[in-house]
């Protein structure tokens, strides 16, 4: 069949765009290829090469030029959708689907209905794993494949006129929807294909760092209540062999030219044992690249730290989310900020490049626990920070706290649920329009802090910098763009 794999567009309609690979519909392309079906990726939150940096900031008139133009279906980005699925004429169709995108992925679903009725749409993604029925409500998606998808698609495929016999998916059958059975997690990583990254449309426009995010492990131990993974991968962490992790990098790096990879894990260092295995076959193996990853800071050691940087680990990110005690115990972070502190105290020792995480505006939080968040992240002084809102996706326990306490309206608009969205506030302490000033004056914070922090790397460690530029090939006027953006 010929199958079309769609990332809706989000970053785009922000007025940014995502150009890195879609790296779950890339794995789902390879287990189709393997199966004999001709795939495609079509990334439409690309626009061309470049960085794929969303928006500086998110004020007012960003926020409303967002919503105009995910309701107008003439906005030139879902006349591109409408061209491409005329030009490809899939068989089949299959959106990946993250809570803020549903809006997105409805438009999408519906053009391809217009292209054709006769078209199957399937969904999959954290969302539709844990609202598959919702999503069933919508006339233009067909099927909902639940969990990890490589072996539910490809057996859905061979079956779309008896669905009935497919583990891990639900439909509709006449005015109903079927949950079938749950697919049962692979025990085995290295029996599915590595991600099929030359089925993007438009791949060759991409820089060689873009090809470098991989997965090592799958699943997360951690019960922290803003995440909602666990209903992809659980909480049991599996693991790849290292030769298979290994044969990966030198395959991606001989065909695209990386040398830049980015682990996606949500705790990579989970088990230390597995990371020394990796760490000493990149160095006996003199692979000759660079890479980066996240963790916690409660798995941050000395001489493990040590040992990635001499395998070319050259910056790390941390999920620090709160400086607040309080509010640390509220989310299940199971970490302290004395921790916080003697983790960054050991990465800064190492020399790498850091990356913190940071979330305020929880239900519970009053102003002293933000200053509290607002005051390590001036501590911490991270190379890359990130502050986002807090936001109750749902399948999380800040889900279910928000609804239980009225937070939440009964029209649910998913097209909201992110970051700095103004229409999601969840603050019981703090008066609406106060934390939105808070979340506005943040949010003006980091994006001076991090061009502070671009303009340093720039300027003290050129060569470093510049290698980067060079082997990245970020010299496409989009790339150039958006690196003038952060240096000015």
């Amino acid at each position: 069949m010929k199958v079309l794999l769609i990332h809706p567009p989000w970053y785009r309609l922000l007025g940014g765009e995502f150009s890195g690979v879609p790296l779950g519909l890339s794995y789902l392309a390879g287990a189709l290829e393997r199966g004999g079906h001709d795939v495609k990726v079509y990334n439409a939150d690309m626009v061309k090469a470049g960085l794929g940096l969303p928006p500086d900031t998110l004020p007012d008139e960003t926020y409303i030029n967002y919503k105009h133009a995910l309701s107008d279906l003439n906005d030139p980005i879902w006349g591109e959708i409408r061209s491409t699925l005329a030009d490809e004429k899939p068989d089949v169709v299959g959106i990946s689907v993250r809570t803020p995108h549903y809006p997105s992925a409805l438009n999408v679903s519906r053009m391809v209905k217009e292209l054709s009725p006769k078209i199957p749409v399937i969904w999959g993604g954290v969302h539709p794993t844990i609202m598959p029925a919702e999503c069933l409500t919508n006339g233009d998606v067909d099927f909902v494949v639940r969990g990890e998808g490589e072996y539910t698609l490809t057996e859905l495929l061979k079956n779309l006129g008896s669905p009935d016999k497919v583990p891990g998916i639900s439909y509709k059958r006449d005015n109903d929807v079927v949950h079938n059975s749950d697919r049962p997690l692979v025990q085995n990583l290295d029996e599915i294909p590595y991600p099929a990254r030359d089925r993007i449309i438009g791949y060759e426009r991409m820089q060689p760092e873009a090809f470098g995010h991989l997965f090592a492990t799958r699943g997360c131990p951690y019960q922290c209540t803003f995440c909602a993974s666990h209903w992809i991968w659980s909480r049991r962490v599996r693991y790849r062999t290292i030769a298979n992790i290994v044969d990966e990098i030198i395959s991606v790096k001989k065909k695209y030219k990386t040398s830049r990879f980015i682990f996606e894990d949500d705790s990579f260092t989970v088990n230390r044992k597995f990371v020394e295995d990796f760490c000493n076959a990149v160095i006996d193996m003199k692979l000759g690249i660079t890479w980066r990853c996240e963790t916690r800071v409660d798995l941050v050691n000395p001489q493990l730290i040590a040992l990635m940087k001499r395998s070319g680990l050259d910056e790390i990110s941390l999920g620090i989310e709160s400086g607040s005690a309080n509010s640390l115990k509220r989310i299940k972070k199971g970490i302290t900020v004395e921790q916080v502190r003697n983790a960054v105290k050991v990465i800064k020792a190492a020399r790498l490049r850091f990356g913190a995480f940071f979330i305020i505006g929880f239900p519970w939080e009053t102003k002293e626990d933000i200053n509290a968040t607002l005051d390590l992240i001036q501590e911490v002084d991270a190379d890359v920070l990130g502050l986002n809102m807090a936001t109750p996706y749902p399948g999380t326990e800040v889900y279910e706290i928000c609804k239980s306490e009225g937070l939440l309206s009964e029209n649910v608009d998913y097209g909201s649920f992110f970051f700095v969205s103004p229409d999601v506030c969840l603050s019981k302490k703090i008066p609406r329009e106060e934390m939105l000033e808070i979340v506005n004056r943040s949010q003006h914070m980091m994006e001076r802090h991090n061009r502070k922090k671009f303009r340093q790397l720039v300027l003290k460690h050129p060569l470093y910098a510049l290698k980067r530029f060079i082997s990245g090939k970020y010299y496409y006027p989009g790339s150039l763009k958006a690196i003038l953006r952060q240096l000015r």
